[in-house]
C-alpha cells in the first residue's frame, strides 16, 4: 500500500512497494524528509557525542532514500547533504578536516549491518529457533549442536550465495562453552554428515578461519547466478580439485597410493 505525500499529492512509496523483503523499512523518499527524520535539540547540539551519533543516524537516513528512488548518492552528493542537515540544525562545531573524516566514517559505517559481530547475531536468531522449534527436553550436547547448526545456517543467509569463512576458535570466542579444538570436531561432524562443506582450509587447523558453505540453504537456490555459482564453489572443492591443488603445493607428497605402493 502506499501513502499520499502532503506535500506533492503524490503517491509515496514504501518499502514493500520496493521489494517484499524491504517491508520494515521506513519510507524516507527526499533528502528532505531524511533531514527532518534526524533533528537535534538545542541541548543536542552541545554534545559532540550525540552529534556524531546524530550523523551516523542521518547517513543510515540517506540509504533509506537511495533504496527508495533506485539510485545511489555520489560521495559529493552525501557529503553535500551531510553539510545541509548539519547547517539545518546549527551544528556549531567547524566541518574541518578532522570532522570532514568524520563524516565519511560515518557514512562508511553507516552502510554495515548494525550489529558489531556477524557471528554474534546469527548466534542469537539461532537460540530463538531453537527456543521455537524445538518443544522436547534435549540434551546439551544436542542442544549445542543444534546451536552450531542453526548458527552457521543463519551465517550462510547473512552472508548469501558465497563462503563464509568460521573456525573453532572464532566458534569457541562467540559461543564458549567447549574449547576450540571441541567445536572444530563438531564442524568435522557436520561435515562429514554433509550439512556444510570445507572449500579452503586456513593455515592452521581450528585457528585461521576456513572457507566453508551450508549446501541445503535456499540462498543458492533464489536465482540462476546464484545456483551457478553454487556448482562453481563445489566444484572448486571436488576431491580431484583438492588432490590436484595439494599435490602442485606439496611437491607430489600426498601420501597417495601409487603403482609402486602396492608393488
Amino acid at each position: 500500500m502506499t501513502e499520499k505525500n502532503d506535500k506533492k499529492g503524490l503517491p509515496k512509496l514504501t518499502g514493500a512497494s520496493l521489494d517484499p523483503k524491504l517491508v520494515n523499512i521506513k519510507p524516507i523518499n527526499t533528502i528532505d524528509e531524511a533531514i527532518d527524520e534526524i533533528e537535534l535539540s538545542d541541548t543536542d547540539v552541545q554534545s559532540e557525542t550525540i552529534v556524531n551519533e546524530k550523523l551516523f543516524m542521518f547517513a543510515r537516513s540517506l540509504i533509506n532514500v537511495e533504496l527508495h528512488k533506485g539510485r545511489e548518492l555520489s560521495p559529493i552528493e552525501k557529503m553535500n547533504h551531510v553539510e545541509k542537515w548539519w547547517n539545518k540544525n546549527s551544528i556549531p562545531f567547524q566541518i574541518d578536516e578532522e570532522q570532514k573524516q568524520k563524516i565519511i566514517n560515518a557514512i562508511l559505517k553507516a552502510q554495515l549491518p548494525l550489529f558489531e559481530s556477524p557471528l554474534s547475531y546469527c548466534k542469537t536468531k539461532a537460540e530463538q529457533r531453537i527456543v521455537d522449534q524445538i518443544q522436547d527436553k534435549i540434551s546439551t550436547k544436542k542442544r549445542n549442536r543444534l546451536w552450531l547448526m542453526y548458527t552457521l545456517f543463519e551465517l550462510q543467509g547473512l552472508e548469501g550465495p558465497k563462503t563464509f569463512f568460521i573456525s573453532g576458535k572464532k566458534i569457541q570466542d562467540e559461543l564458549g562453552i567447549y574449547s576450540a579444538k571441541h567445536w572444530w570436531e563438531m564442524l568435522n561432524e557436520l561435515e562429514f554428515e554433509g550439512y556444510i562443506k570445507k572449500i579452503k582450509n586456513g593455515r592452521l587447523k581450528g585457528r585461521k578461519a576456513s572457507e566453508f558453505i551450508y549446501i541445503d540453504h535456499p540462498c543458492w537456490s533464489e536465482s540462476k547466478e546464484s545456483m551457478l555459482q553454487y556448482e562453481k564453489i563445489k566444484q572448486s572443492a571436488s576431491m580431484k580439485n583438492q588432490v590436484f591443488r595439494h599435490i602442485k603445493k606439496y611437491k607430489d607428497n600426498m601420501g597417495l597410493i601409487t603403482q609402486s605402493s602396492l608393488t
